[in-house]
């Protein structure tokens, strides 16, 4: 698959690990082993729970330190880290703004043997104005707190070209409501696509082409699909060693 990263912004980096195929996904469309934007489906490292300052408990955040292998002072640590860096280079809720920073946290924070994967994020740029129009932070009304942005947002406000040397695994298809949400793999619209496009997923769980991908979404963004709300774009997917 030979897709021009020219044509594509940053959306940032996210560490993450591949999971189980969910048990209502279809088996005969998608791999055994799953990566995903959407947090129905991953887990990420930095997320909220990284932040001090965020309301997850203390049992979700030690749930999500164990999924990444962390003992209670590599918590503390990444959590003291993340806290410090937020805004600068990490966004919320899980976004690192520059591959540079990934790669940093996952070899300062992670122990070695942890089967985890860094990747990239990449919009179109026919759709960014799209995106920012749609995610941009409501105006700030009088006596209440400004509306921050969300890490996603700042990201693609960058206009950060993606690094070449990765390996493109294709597009997924995720709904934007606040922040990214649904995956088209949170509720089978795999089969969907497949039986009313014809479209079928390729050996990552993702789309191959941009105009096959788009053109999902516009399908899943119909009402009489039922999809989750939110702006339906494609997203490229970008693994980084």
């Amino acid at each position: 698959m030979e897709t021009n990263l020219a044509n594509y912004i940053s959306g940032g980096y996210y560490i993450s690990k591949y999971v189980d195929r969910p048990p209502y996904a279809a088996a005969d469309l998608l791999p055994e082993k799953i990566l995903s934007l959407s947090s129905c489906i991953c887990e990420f490292i930095p997320d909220s729970w990284a932040l001090s300052w965020a309301g997850d408990s203390g049992e979700a955040r030690q749930k999500s330190a164990a999924f990444f292998g962390l003992s209670s002072e590599e918590f503390e640590q990444i959590s003291a880290w993340t806290t410090a860096h937020f805004d600068n280079e990490v966004g919320w809720p899980n976004v690192c703004f520059d591959l540079q920073t990934a790669r940093l946290l996952r070899q300062q924070f992670i122990a070695l043997n942890e089967p985890i994967v860094i990747f990239g994020v990449g919009l179109n740029k026919s759709l960014q104005k799209r995106f920012c129009d749609y995610a941009k932070p409501p105006e700030q009304k009088e006596g209440f707190a400004p509306n921050g942005e969300t890490g996603l947002y700042h990201a693609i406000n960058l206009i950060s070209a993606l690094p070449e040397n990765g390996e493109v695994l294709g597009f997924e298809p995720a709904s934007y409501g606040y922040l990214l949400e649904c995956s088209w793999l949170c509720n089978g619209l795999e089969k969907e696509i497949h039986e009313k496009l014809g479209v079928r997923p390729n050996e990552h769980g993702y789309i191959d082409d941009f105009e096959t991908a788009l053109k999902c979404v516009s399908h899943i963004s119909l009402d009489e699909v039922g999809a989750e709300p939110g702006l339906w774009l494609p997203w490229l997917i970008i693994k980084y060693d």
